[in-house]
């Protein structure tokens, strides 16, 4: 399996929001599937949550549920996140499409 990844953010210069949104599904050194979620403000380093998985069927579920959680940040932050960068999740749902 190839690393996928997906970056999103959420701007909004009004409310002074600028959120960025990081996912990466890969294995480790032993071949452990990992996903990998990095947030924070647009620019900086952010916060890395490490999660591994039992298979590729978990960690589709759980990018899914991510994504959905992104979809509704309208409501929770003021601001849409946009899909900025991809490779892979070519199998995933638009779920944020404008």
């Amino acid at each position: 399996m190839e690393t996928q990844w997906i970056v999103l953010q959420a701007i909004n210069g009004e409310l002074n929001v600028y959120r960025s949104w990081r996912c990466e599904l890969g294995r480790d050194l032993f071949g452990v599937l990992v996903v990998s979620v990095t947030f924070g403000r647009v620019a900086r380093t952010g916060r890395t949550l490490r999660h591994a998985m039992p298979d590729e069927a978990a960690a589709a579920r759980f990018v899914r549920h991510a994504l959905a959680r992104r979809a509704g940040a309208k409501k929770r932050c003021g601001a849409s996140y946009r899909v900025v960068e991809r490779s892979g999740f070519d199998d995933l749902p638009e779920l944020l499409a404008a």
